[in-house]
């Protein structure tokens, strides 16, 4: 068996175990393993195979790991910020830029009305923008 062949196999069967666990983890891996297979059938040593191998797996799977470290991170302040969508506040006055200073969990949070000329009353909470509550005037439904 030449070194080419036994890369792709190598990858072969790091791609059917990474079907089997779905961690992603064992495609860079496998991508690794067939980057090793280029360089044996371009005639290059075995540790060199070994070094592009080792090389682009760890730095893959790194690039692997921040990308969802920081899709977690985005979806966890995603949630957060739907918990408090359709809370109600009152809002006491406005000034004439549409904002206010507001008391909601505990602490004073800027607000900003979606709705054009606000009346002070209750108001619901449409979104966040970092630490600014974006609200609607609330309208009361009768049965």
């Amino acid at each position: 068996m030449t070194e080419y062949s036994f890369w792709l196999v190598l990858a072969g069967i790091l791609l059917v175990s990474e079907i089997l666990t779905g961690t992603f983890y064992l495609i860079m891996v496998a991508i690794g393993a067939l980057l090793a297979a280029v360089a044996a059938y371009f005639g290059y040593p075995t540790e060199l195979q070994i070094v592009a191998a080792s090389v682009f797996a760890v730095i893959a799977s790194f690039i692997l790991q921040h990308v969802r470290r920081k899709r977690l991170h985005q979806s966890q302040a995603n949630t957060a910020n739907k918990l408090d969508v359709g809370n109600l506040i009152e809002v006491s006055t406005w000034n004439e830029h549409g904002h206010a200073k507001v008391m909601y969990r505990g602490a004073y949070w800027q607000a900003e009305c979606i709705d054009p000329n606000p009346v002070p009353g209750l108001f619901q909470v449409a979104d966040m923008q970092g630490n600014t509550l974006l609200l609607t005037q609330h309208s009361a439904k009768k049965d």
